[in-house]
């Protein structure tokens, strides 16, 4: 653990790199929906989050009866601007897995280039992995239906409860399938089946290794994302507004920033678990820089 953090440390420039591209899409797919909402009824309130909540809630009704139309466009082109987002965030992704393969000095033009050489395997995991989440929680969604209507009503939320702890980790497992296939890609450059067939024998090989090495930093991950809602309200209260503004964006920021080195770490062991469970064939030798060995350290 503390081996992947020092190395985390040393690419504290690709952590940079992914932030920026992070900051740059979501900015450009959020800009239609804050236009609406900018420019809509609440644009003469000094307070409109304030006003949204005030009144039990009333002044938020009025404002989606009085705003519905230009809501629901700006709502549409965000998602697509989102869904656009997330394709084009595939290459920061598949550079971060590739800085994070070896320990070679980072060259944009060398990681570069076997990033690219990975999109089209990473696309293909991508879509079929966004398929098969969506088709677990749709089962679990009808299962809970169908469980909802034959139980007695004291069993309501265990059940409820029960079925949405599934429903994530339907979530969760294809995720965590995805990110061992693409450490295997980086690591090993064999075909997306092969891959995947690896990636699965891996994780039931060492099941314990491979959820403990996902939960934890995801946990972690919730916990930041939970703390930055708790701080960006308190901050709402804050006077004057431009002030409140900047704090938001700065706490925002620094919170992306705790998951993209989450998300790293995860990676960096994803990629350690696969190149010692998977070694080249004839490789009977560690830390020599042979094949199949670990990269020399040549600095970050």
């Amino acid at each position: 653990m503390m081996k992947s953090l020092a190395f985390l440390k040393r690419r504290w420039g690709l952590l940079a790199l992914v932030l920026a591209a992070n900051l740059i899409v979501s900015s450009i797919a959020i800009t239609p929906w804050s236009e609406a909402v900018r420019s809509g009824s609440l644009a003469g309130l000094p307070d409109p989050d304030a006003a949204l909540l005030a009144e039990g809630g009333l002044v938020f009704v009025e404002w989606l009866r009085l705003d519905a139309a230009s809501l629901l466009g700006a709502l549409r082109a965000t998602l697509w601007l989102a869904g656009l987002g997330a394709l084009v965030q595939l290459l920061p992704a598949a550079l971060l897995l590739v800085g994070l393969s070896d320990t070679h000095r980072l060259s944009l033009r060398r990681h570069g280039r076997r990033a690219v050489a990975v999109l089209p395997p990473f696309l293909l995991l991508f879509g079929s992995t966004l398929v098969c989440q969506a088709l677990l929680v749709c089962l679990w969604v009808v299962l809970w239906g169908v469980c909802m209507t034959a139980a007695e009503p004291g069993a309501y939320p265990w059940l409820t409860l029960g079925l949405a702890a599934l429903a994530l980790l339907s979530w969760g497992l294809p995720s965590m399938l995805q990110d061992l296939t693409r450490a295997v890609l980086v690591n090993h450059e064999t075909r997306v089946l092969g891959a995947l067939g690896r990636g699965v024998g891996l994780f039931l090989a060492h099941p314990g290794r491979m959820l403990a090495a996902y939960l934890v930093p995801a946990g972690l991950g919730w916990l930041v994302a939970a703390a930055s809602l708790g701080l960006t309200a308190k901050l709402a209260l804050v006077k004057p507004a431009e002030l409140a503004d900047a704090a938001n964006f700065a706490v925002h920021q620094a919170c992306v920033l705790l998951l993209v080195a989450l998300r790293a770490y995860w990676l960096s062991r994803a990629l350690e678990l696969s190149n010692a469970s998977q070694p080249a064939p004839g490789d009977t030798r560690e830390g020599t820089g042979e094949p199949g060995g670990p990269s020399p350290d040549h600095g970050a």
